[in-house]
């Protein structure tokens, strides 16, 4: 059945979704915070994992590949970025996540590139899983002490990466 909830810029849904990632980073961090950092670990890894298998499942629940959907776009690599800079530990592929994979999910929250049919569209779950997810674990990562805060010159390691991203 479809939704009467328009999926609009700006629209109350809009709203209550940019909204609702604010509220989700700040009660994971009051949640988390004082668990050892083995377990805001596997919080994170949690969530990284439910990104990869959310943005693989689009795959066979639309039923179709096409270069949209492919791992092209940012927040498309992302789901698997994230999910590798957890596991290997490494801090330029958390970075990336971090300057540009944030950015651009943000950017991608207020823009709102997304079916303005219906809320409730197959694409458009996967838009607001997808994006919320791809701002709120490096955030998380960084908030929980899973990876050190952002040092001086490490904002080229940014431009590097989205260069060589973006050529």
């Amino acid at each position: 059945s479809d939704s009467n909830i328009k999926f609009k810029v700006f629209s109350l849904a809009h709203i209550v979704w940019m909204i609702g990632i604010v509220l989700e980073i700040f009660i994971l961090y009051k949640i988390f915070i004082k668990k050892d950092k083995e377990d805001r670990f596997i919080l994170l890894l949690i969530l990284s994992l439910s990104l990869l298998m959310q943005y693989n499942q689009l795959f066979s629940s639309l039923g179709e590949l096409t270069c949209k959907r492919m791992p092209l776009q940012l927040c498309n690599l992302a789901s698997y970025i994230i999910l590798y800079s957890l596991i290997s530990k490494n801090r330029t592929a958390f970075l990336f996540n971090l300057l540009v994979n944030v950015a651009v999910a943000i950017l991608a929250v207020i823009i709102l590139d997304a079916d303005n049919t219906n809320l409730i569209s197959k694409g458009n779950i996967h838009y607001i899983v997808e994006h919320n997810n791809v701002v709120v674990i490096p955030l998380l990562c960084l908030m929980l002490g899973i990876f050190e805060p952002l040092k001086k010159g490490e904002f080229k390691v940014f431009v590097k990466s989205f260069t060589i991203y973006f050529v």
